[in-house]
């Protein structure tokens, strides 16, 4: 069976050899979109501070020094050094770290703007307060495609003193016009909502008894769906329903976004459009399947799509997202949960 292959890289020093315990790195979605943990913020690396160690760390400026994790040569991590806290008793040293991207995200910003492709808006915010080394461009310019394709605009008005963070209105213009924001390997990534195609388009290998070592129990989450939607636009709003998951479900769960605030529709046919786009991924209620296991999973990232084929869950090759991804660094453990994805034409 292959194994992973870590690396801790400490202000520029390979510190691999010293690590005891390599933690965890984790990401999160919320069922609709990115949102519930945009990265992991900090990460404690407990190492043995022997000599060489301790010889190294003597008379150093650590204070913000940068940490890098990598796994099969992937930046998973970039941190900076917030504490190291010393143990003589148990001769270990546990650095204390930051996501190099958590102040930025944490930063107030400003910006105004009408008639704006929502994408282009998240990544101008986003070069506000962040190297454009940490920005996936390509997947902004991607995720404006839709939008584009529509005739699809926002208007912005994040004012100068308002006590927005950036990642506040990252997540505002996300929530509006269905582009999820998150970070893979430390960068910052867009995508926007597209329904399953069918015909397996667009997905993965197969989560299937061959690579998952435990299903969790499924379930439903009744929480996170809409089956109507009103969309604000000038003095006005359009308000649409999905009457098939109204039945089904026999119950209304509604949705609105202002006609005034931060982040607008621009016009009707804007409204229209984001509109039917949110009830395309909020209506139906989704199945949450958590599984687990090991190297064989490695290579599933966040936002990832696969079809999941498990007969005791009654699933064949049934389409999901991945929305959790908790990588064990110690045990080369991989937890998942996966959420089923909205076809075009689903019945919810």
């Amino acid at each position: 069976m292959s194994t992973i292959v870590r690396q801790a890289v400490f202000a520029g020093i390979d510190i691999s050899k010293y690590v005891n315990s390599w933690a965890s790195v984790e990401q999160v979605k919320d069922v609709l979109l990115v949102r519930a943990t945009f990265m992991t913020s900090e990460m404690n690396l407990e190492c043995y501070s022997g000599t060489g160690l301790a010889l190294m760390l003597k008379g150093m400026n650590w204070y913000n020094a940068p940490l890098l994790i990598y796994v099969d040569s992937v930046l998973v991590y970039e941190g900076l050094t917030r504490n190291i806290n010393i143990n003589d008793t148990e001769r270990t040293a546990t650095f204390i770290t930051e996501n190099v991207l958590k102040g930025p995200a944490e930063s107030l910003i400003a910006y105004t703007g009408t008639g704006l492709n929502p994408a282009s808006a998240m990544l101008s915010i986003a070069r506000q307060v962040v190297a454009v080394q940490y920005i996936d461009t390509n997947s902004f310019a991607l995720a404006g495609g839709p939008s584009s394709q529509a005739g699809a605009t926002v208007n912005v008005a994040f004012a100068q003193g308002g006590n927005t963070t950036a990642l506040q209105a990252l997540q505002q213009i996300g929530d509006l016009a269905s582009i999820a924001v998150y970070v893979v390997g430390n960068r910052i990534v867009a995508k926007p909502f597209r329904a399953y195609r069918g015909n397996l388009a667009g997905l993965r290998f197969t989560i299937r008894d061959g690579n998952v070592r435990e299903w969790g129990t499924a379930g439903y989450d009744a929480s996170s769906f809409n089956n109507r939607v009103s969309v604000g636009y000038g003095s006005q709003y359009v308000t649409l329903d999905d009457v098939r998951s109204q039945r089904k479900n026999k119950v209304l769960r509604d949705i609105q976004f202002p006609n005034t605030g931060p982040v607008v529709a621009s016009n009707r046919q804007s409204a229209a459009f984001y509109g039917s786009l949110y009830l395309k991924r909020a209506a139906m209620r989704k199945r949450l399947i958590p599984v687990a296991g090991g190297v064989e999973l490695k290579m599933v990232a966040i936002g990832d799509q696969h079809p999941v084929t498990n007969a005791r869950q009654g699933l064949t090759q049934y389409p999901v997202e991945v929305i959790e991804v908790h990588r064990n660094l110690d045990t080369s453990e991989t937890e998942l949960l996966l959420a089923t994805l909205p076809p075009e034409d689903a019945v919810c």
